[in-house]
């Protein structure tokens, strides 16, 4: 009974099936089996290819400027008749000289006009046993073209057109700012026009000339020697001088010093004596009141236009040409004046100022006003007009005094007690030989230019009026001056016979 148990705990409730005697071999069928499939569905697919893309383009397919992607050959057909001539080519110049060409404006045209057969050409120049690695890749199609090669040359006359030497690297101002260009590369004329047919031959739309269409320039934007000379147009730049005149301040920008520099064929660079001298000369038109007209209300009341004379304010212009440029070379920040030749009592917009002078030649009477008053007056005679001799009209200053004077002319010797000058050789001086003051006597009885006074009067000049003080000359109707003196003195009325 025992033995019984044991034989049936030992028997399991269910048999075990029998191991397989050859599980690798099972393994490979499966995989040789997968494999073959694998291969069976490629070549199906493959030769699908093979029956599409005989009668289709591959994709990324073009036939000269036409998209012909997964088309027909009828379909591309119509788009080579709707599109015949219509090719755009960008042409990329190295000096910058970019063209466009346009397929109509050099009469291009396929060569093949049966566009149909065009088309087939196309299609069977494409290799559809490759079409598996060709359908990424695309196939390009350049039909044969025709074209005037005339006209061709005509739109490329701005690239073909430069000159075959090449020009250094230079460095150009503009303003307040400098460039430096790469300079112009020499053109291989012959070589660029065969790469601008190639391209149109395989149809492309874009062209950047290579290098080996043009000679290189000797100097290029990289050379030491321009590095040098931007680093020293650079330390002009740095260099600050403002100019204070009468309260209002104007600095040197850096357009004014640009224009005052010059660069030579090595690069050198250093200031030009000549852009100096045109600076300064704009400065000093822009300062300068000697001359210049001037509005002036008279004692008679009314208000009248002077112009001419030796007064004003003049800038030295070599002595400033002289400073500025040790200022600019030395890079120093300065402000001062203007170095002044001669200067004058009121500022430069209203230079008479409120003491001066005043002669009034029309109606031989002259004044001194004295911080805007009139102080003193007298009758004068001036030069004589009938003899070409009137006195200078302008704007003058009290030069000199001398007492007791001789007065020297070609036909006299006069001696006088009290003589002030303000032009040249011409003054207030008192005239003995006179008994008569104002009036017409001038227009035929006057003096040889200067300005006759009775002697109280000469010595009320002489004693008071101090030097530096503005004379204002003028007649009140249109007169002609002669003399030498009145050409020396830049008289208002002088008129050259």
């Amino acid at each position: 009974m025992r033995k019984a148990a044991e034989d049936t705990a030992s028997s399991p409730n269910q048999e075990n099936p029998a191991p397989d005697p050859n599980p690798d071999e099972r393994k490979s069928i499966d995989c040789r089996a997968i494999g073959l499939a694998i291969v069976l569905l490629l070549l199906l697919i493959y030769a699908g290819g093979l029956f599409f893309f005989w009668g289709h383009f591959l994709p990324n397919s073009s036939v000269g400027s036409v998209d012909a992607s997964l088309m027909r050959p009828s379909a591309l057909a119509r788009d080579l008749a709707r599109t015949n001539g219509q090719y755009r080519l960008s042409i990329k110049d190295k000096n910058s000289h970019d063209v466009t060409l346009e397929g109509s404006a050099i009469g291009l045209t396929y060569a093949d006009q049966d566009h149909m057969l065009l088309a087939r050409k196309a299609l069977r120049a494409q290799n559809i046993f490759f079409w598996p690695l060709d359908i990424f890749t695309g196939h390009h199609y350049s039909p044969a073209v025709s074209y005037d090669e005339a006209l061709l040359k005509a739109l490329l006359k701005p690239i073909l057109s430069q000159s075959p030497e090449p020009g250094d690297a230079r460095i150009t101002f503009f303003g307040d700012k400098y460039e430096v260009s790469q300079g112009d590369w020499g053109i291989k004329a012959d070589q660029i026009l065969s790469d601008v047919k190639g391209a149109i031959s395989d149809q492309k739309s874009q062209l950047t000339l290579p290098d080996s269409d043009y000679t290189a320039p000797s100097r290029r934007t990289d050379d030491p020697a321009i590095k040098a000379a931007c680093a020293k147009i650079d330390s002009y730049a740095r260099s600050t001088v403002s100019y204070r005149v009468q309260g209002k301040e104007a600095s040197l920008s850096k357009a004014d010093i640009f224009s005052m520099l010059q660069i030579d064929e090595n690069f050198n660079v250093s200031l030009n004596p000549d852009g100096l001298r045109q600076f300064v000369d704009r400065l000093a038109h822009e300062l300068n009141t000697y001359g210049s007209k001037r509005p002036f209300h008279t004692q008679k009341g009314d208000d009248i236009e002077v112009s001419g004379g030796t007064y004003g304010w003049v800038v030295s212009k070599k002595k400033e040409i002289e400073q500025l440029s040790q200022e600019i070379e030395a890079e120093q920040a300065v402000t001062r004046e203007p170095n002044w030749e001669q200067t004058a009592l009121g500022p430069i917009g209203d230079d008479i100022g409120k003491t001066y002078v005043e002669l009034d030649y029309s109606n031989q009477h002259m004044y001194y006003v004295r911080d805007g008053s009139r102080v003193w007056e007298s009758d004068i005679v001036s030069g004589n007009m009938s003899k070409g001799s009137g006195s200078p009209d302008g704007i003058f200053r009290i030069i000199y005094r001398k007492s007791p004077a001789v007065l020297k002319g070609e036909d006299y010797e006069s001696p006088v007690q009290y003589f002030t000058v303000w032009a040249s050789d011409v003054g207030f001086h008192d005239a003995s030989w006179k008994h008569v003051f104002g009036g017409k006597e001038y227009l035929t009885r006057g003096s040889h230019g200067c300005i006759n006074l009775p002697l109280e009067a000469a010595k009320w000049v002489y004693e008071n009026i101090p030097d530096g003080t503005p004379v204002v000359s003028y007649y009140r109707e249109p007169v002609e001056l002669t003399t030498d003196n009145n050409r020396i003195s830049n008289a208002r009325s002088y008129v050259k016979k």
